[in-house]
């Protein structure tokens, strides 16, 4: 459903012309509209949806979650305005996990379960937990499905899960064989009431950002999750289970499994191309437009921004070609923009939300933004994306941002790994026991890289150019790090303004994600 203009202007602001940048913000009415569905991640969650979502904080998860939940709505209500029309009735069921603490419900009660257990804690395998997990999961399941119990044409297939739910069975013997059965019969009555109905089951999980990764009961809980959650859209082809899984903490999960093969067999890492933030923004203000701007609406409004065409134009309209750096070089405005991103839509979002803002005030259109809106823009943006991509991480490693913060200014943006080598000695005992490598560990938060070439292809050679030094990041990259002794390293710009970085010698290169072409954003890379 296509919403009004007075609708969305409740949400396409002055202050904010393409909408939050939280996805929380955005209620269910307006998703449809602020969605572009032709997004390659929402294509693809959409095609194939996987057990679990990797990402990073601001990389989209709860977009996706909310976009594949209603599109599962939208598809049962079209199949239910087919059922009047005189086919058969098929709805599909959706069961979302949106919040910390209905989530936190569920390991309460899988910790609960444990604790009731006559076991040795220490002597109990991981394969104990994932039967733990199993059974809460389908537990919520059950309880889901018992609204549904009391509907005519529902009561005597799920017969089964209403004696469950009230614990009306009655046995003689062991109680806990008796509750095992009343249980098993309740799952099973689950999935033969799915399959009656030719219906599907959603059961997703948005977030777990909140729980303390580092404590030994959240590992020993937590090392049969994975597989259990496999477990449970195993046990019916009817049943998809997804699961968010923020990358922040990801190898702290990862090293309580026993099987990365099995857990991770079923994940989706959410990665997102320059072609398709633009299309995001383009999308969104062109909503916007709509509202403040007639005359760029005029311009794009049968513009189709999935062809490339359609988006440089769009952006010639609005953006300078070129914008003067802090180092007195000209760049392309919009790879100005992107390099001071983790190619994150929430970061390029805030970046264009405050640059549109800014023009606006003064020019009260969206066309012929000026350099210095673009810029403006982009500083004011610098302080909450450092602080929004640190947060995660001032829980997992305060001792080791408190040392940045004093040794990192006195390092070059650029600088070699005899320099790196030098200022590691400085952070002896200042920073958290468990970590191997603090080189290792400040890649994989996106704050240092490997210079390399613009493509990327060369892990070893570096770009030689006046202009960029083309950076390997965490987040433009799948693979490890590796110091070599040889190798040129570079800090993300967002965290030599954060750290306090000041440059020291006569060399005048910015950072740039490799593996871009700068001369190519509106191509598919």
């Amino acid at each position: 459903m296509v919403t009004t203009h007075s609708d969305l202007s409740t949400l396409l602001t002055v202050s904010e012309p393409l909408g939050p940048i939280q996805h929380e913000r955005i209620i269910d009415e307006y998703v449809d509209d602020l969605v572009d569905g032709e997004v390659t991640a929402f294509k693809e969650i959409a095609s194939k949806p996987h057990t679990l979502l990797l990402g990073r904080k601001g990389a989209g998860k709860s977009a996706l979650i909310t976009e594949l939940r209603l599109q599962m709505q939208r598809s049962a209500a079209m199949r239910e305005g087919a059922a009047q029309a005189g086919h058969r009735r098929r709805q599909d069921f959706v069961i979302s996990v949106l919040t910390w603490q209905h989530f936190h419900k569920i390991v309460q009660n899988v910790h609960r379960q444990f604790a009731n257990d006559d076991l040795i804690s220490d002597l109990v395998p991981s394969e104990h937990f994932v039967e733990l997990w199993h059974e809460i999961l389908w537990h919520e399941v059950i309880q889901y499905f018992y609204d549904s119990a009391h509907y005519q044409d529902s009561r005597e297939l799920l017969a089964p899960v209403t004696a469950y739910v009230n614990a009306t069975i009655s046995f003689n013997g062991d109680a806990k064989r008796a509750a095992r059965q009343s249980f098993e019969g309740a799952r099973r009555a689950v999935m033969a009431y799915l399959d009656h109905r030719g219906a599907k089951l959603y059961f997703l999980f948005d977030s777990m950002e909140h729980y303390p990764v580092r404590q030994l009961t959240f590992s020993r809980i937590f090392a049969g999750l994975f597989q259990a959650l496999n477990k449970v859209s195993d046990d019916s082809p009817r049943i998809q289970v997804t699961f968010c899984v923020p990358e922040e903490v990801e190898d702290f999960m990862s090293s309580s499994s026993t099987n990365l093969m099995k857990d991770f067999a079923s994940s989706f890492r959410i990665r997102w191309k320059p072609i398709d933030l633009l299309r995001v923004v383009a999308h969104r203000l062109r909503l916007s437009a709509r509202l403040h701007d007639p005359k760029l609406y005029a311009f794009c409004k049968d513009f189709n921004f999935a062809h490339r065409e359609h988006i440089q134009a769009f952006f010639g309209r609005v953006m300078p070609f070129e914008i003067e750096n802090a180092q007195g070089t000209k760049e392309n405005s919009l790879a100005y923009i992107i390099r001071h991103t983790q190619l994150l839509p929430r970061h390029i979002l805030d970046i264009f939300n405050r640059t549109l803002s800014f023009h606006f005030r003064r020019e009260h259109v969206f066309t012929s933004v000026s350099a210095e809106a673009v810029r403006e823009g982009v500083k004011d943006s610098q302080r909450i994306i450092a602080a929004q991509i640190l947060h995660p991480y001032e829980q997992l490693y305060p001792k080791l941002l408190s040392a940045c913060r004093t040794i990192l200014p006195d390092l070059d943006p650029i600088c070699s790994h005899s320099v790196l080598r030098k200022a590691q000695g400085r952070f002896a005992r200042k920073v958290e026991d468990d970590i191997g490598s603090i080189w290792d560990v400040l890649f994989k938060m996106g704050i240092l890289g490997r210079s390399t070439t613009q493509s990327g292809t060369h892990s070893h050679d570096i770009e030689l150019s006046d202009r960029y030094c083309y950076g390997q990041f965490h987040f433009n990259i799948d693979g490890a790090f590796g110091l070599a002794t040889d190798g040129e390293y570079c800090f993300h710009p967002v965290f030599s303004r954060a750290f306090g970085m000041v440059r020291r010698t006569a060399d005048k290169r910015v950072v740039y994600p490799a593996h871009i072409d700068l001369l190519s954003l509106y191509v598919e890379q």
